[in-house]
Parts: structure tokens; sequence; C-alpha cells
């Protein structure tokens, strides 16, 4: 998309200089948008048939209790990291892109700096509210639950 972007500020989109439309605009744009839609539907595609395969070997090389235990752990770890993005994955996009395209080097390197530690400060709270009330769950050899 940012490259549209570029070639509509470039006057090749059949966008004039100063905004209007020209004839050649609609195909141009359904061709990059289908164009890019079609690499977006491969990726996805590939990568849910990856997915499915991966979890059909696991099922077959852990049996039906460890590979249960499995998928337990994964549903809690991904859920567990949702709020730990703290929403800095989609905004990350609409931010970085707006910084790179107003060439706001400062703003990019900030945004980027306080998503870090934003990020960082949400998965230290979770792993110590997870250590908290995880070790009234655990037993050490000789003690008892």
């Amino acid at each position: 998309m940012y490259r549209i972007c570029l070639q509509a500020k470039r006057g090749e989109a059949g966008i004039e200089p100063n905004g209007e439309l020209t004839r050649d605009t609609l195909p141009f744009l359904r061709r990059a948008i289908v164009g890019a839609g079609a690499r977006s539907l491969t990726v996805r595609v590939a990568g849910l048939f990856l997915s499915y395969a991966a979890n059909v070997l696991l099922s077959r090389l852990l049996g039906a209790e460890q590979y249960g235990e499995y998928s337990i752990a994964l549903s809690w770890a991904l859920t567990i990291a949702l709020p730990a993005k703290a929403g800095f994955d989609n905004s990350a996009l609409r931010y970085s892109t707006i910084y790179l395209e107003n060439r706001d080097h400062a703003a990019l390197r900030g945004f980027i700096r306080l998503a870090s530690i934003s990020i960082f400060l949400a998965s230290a709270c979770i792993a110590g509210l997870i250590l908290a009330v995880g070790s009234s769950f655990i037993s050490l050899p000789g003690q008892s639950l």
C-alpha cells in the first residue's frame, strides 16, 4: 500500500498531484489491490496448511495425553499473550507508516522505545502474576499441597 501511495504522489497511479482522479485510476488500483490480496491470501492459506500439518504431526508423535497437555499449555500461552501486546501490534503498523512517510525518525524512535518499554512492563506484570498464583499450585519435594 505504501508503494501505491508513492506512485500516486508521483502521478503514476492515475492521480494528479493536486489529488484529482484520472481515467487510469480504477484499473491501476484494481490491479494493485487484487495483487496484494492474492499474496495475502496465499500466505494465510500456506500458514493454515503448515499449522494443520504441525498439529497432525505433534498428535501422532506425542500421543493423546501429551498432545492434550500441549494444547492446553499453548492455549494458555496465547491467551496470556493477548494483554502483553498492549495494543502495539496494530498501532505499530499505523504509526510507523505515518512517521516514515513524514520522515520523522525521532518520533519513530520514540514510538519504538515506548512500545518496547510498555510491552516489557506488561509482560513482566503478567509473569509476576503467573508466578504468584502458580506458586501455590507447585509442591516442592517433601511437601504436599
